[in-house]
C-alpha cells in the first residue's frame, strides 16, 4: 500500500477529526479528481462487505457516496496507533487493516471489480462533495480511512509500506503503452469569469482542442451534458485547472498543430440544454453546509 495523495496538503488530520467524527484523513482534491488505488483489492459500492461497524457502502448520510476497498492482504501496522480519543468514544485500534474507505465521491468505480495498487488508468472512484443524497454539499474533498476486521476506523498512514515511494503513482513504461493510451483525449474545466465556466476537450497528439461554456455569468453546464461530452471522447475524469494553465495547454496544442489558429469558445444555446438534467459532471459546488 502507498499514499497516492502524499503530495497534497492535508486539510483534516486524524487528530482534527477527533471532535466530530470517528477518524479519517481529508485531502482537498478537486471535483472529478480520479482516485488511484492505494492498494490492491475488491471494490464494494453497495451493501455491507464486513461484519458490522463501519462496513457500509453506497449513499451513507453525510459521507455521501461511500465505497470500501477490501484488501487482498491484511496490512500490519508500521507506525504506533494514535492515542487521541475519537469523538469521546475510542482510541485507534491496533489493526491489522483489512479495508480502505473513500467518502464524498461524485462517481463510484465498478462494484465487485478487483483494482490494482498504483494503476492510475483504473480509478476506484472520483472526488466530489456528495452528501445526503445530493452531489454537492460543503467543500469538495476526499475523506479516507482504514478499517480493521471489526469495522473500527484506522489511520491509513500508519500502515504505509515503503513510505519512500509514497505519492509516486506508477507510470507505464513506453513499450507497455498502446497507441490509444498515447493519443487519449482529455477534458478539463476552468473558471473564466464571474460565474462563468469554460469546458475544454483536447488531444495532445493531434493538437485538436474544443471549448464551450454556458455563456457569460450563466453558471456551469448541466452534469449530464458534460458527462456525455466526456463519454463521447472516451476521456478520463474532468480535471479542474486555472485559466492560466488553460492558456498554456492551448498554446502547446497550437504548437503541435504548427499553426496560429485562433481558439474560440462555443456558447451552448439554452434551447439545446432543455433536454439535459442532472449533476454527474463537474458543475460548481454550491455554498452549503460543510460535509465531514
Amino acid at each position: 500500500m502507498y499514499d497516492p495523495w502524499a503530495g497534497w496538503r492535508t486539510t483534516g488530520t486524524w487528530a482534527a477529526h477527533s471532535g466530530y467524527s470517528l477518524g479519517g484523513i481529508d485531502k482537498p482534491l478537486g471535483y472529478g479528481f480520479a482516485l488511484t488505488p492505494p492498494a490492491t483489492g475488491i471494490l464494494h459500492t453497495q451493501g455491507q462487505p464486513g461484519p458490522g461497524g463501519d462496513f457500509v457502502c453506497g449513499w451513507v448520510g453525510s459521507a455521501g457516496r461511500r465505497s470500501i476497498l477490501m484488501l487482498d492482504k491484511k496490512l500490519a501496522r508500521v507506525r504506533p496507533a494514535s492515542t487521541v480519543t475519537m469523538n469521546g468514544w475510542y482510541k485507534e485500534a491496533a489493526g491489522p487493516m483489512v479495508a480502505l474507505v473513500f467518502q464524498h465521491q461524485s462517481q463510484f468505480g465498478t462494484h465487485g471489480r478487483r483494482y490494482v495498487e498504483r494503476d492510475s488508468r483504473n480509478p476506484v472512484g472520483w472526488v466530489g462533495a456528495s452528501a445526503n443524497g445530493q452531489n454537492y454539499g460543503g467543500d469538495i474533498h476526499l475523506h479516507w480511512h482504514g478499517l480493521d476486521a471489526q469495522g473500527r476506523r484506522l489511520n491509513p498512514l500508519g500502515f504505509l509500506q515503503g513510505s519512500s515511494t509514497a505519492g509516486l503513482p506508477i507510470t507505464p513504461i513506453p513499450d507497455e503503452q498502446s497507441e490509444d493510451d498515447m493519443a487519449r483525449n482529455s477534458v478539463a474545466w476552468y473558471k473564466s469569469g464571474k460565474n462563468t465556466y469554460t469546458y475544454m476537450g483536447f488531444n495532445t497528439e493531434s493538437g485538436w482542442v474544443h471549448e464551450f461554456s454556458n455563456g457569460s455569468e450563466a453558471g456551469s453546464m448541466p452534469g449530464t451534458y458534460t458527462a456525455g461530452f466526456q463519454k463521447a471522447l472516451d476521456a478520463p475524469a474532468w480535471t479542474e485547472i486555472t485559466a492560466g494553465h488553460a492558456t498554456v495547454i492551448k498554446n502547446a496544442l497550437a504548437a503541435v498543430r504548427n499553426d496560429d489558429a485562433k481558439i474560440t469558445v462555443e456558447i451552448i444555446d439554452s434551447a439545446e440544454l432543455a433536454a439535459y438534467e442532472g449533476d454527474s459532471a463537474p458543475e460548481v459546488a454550491s455554498n452549503a453546509e460543510e460535509v465531514k
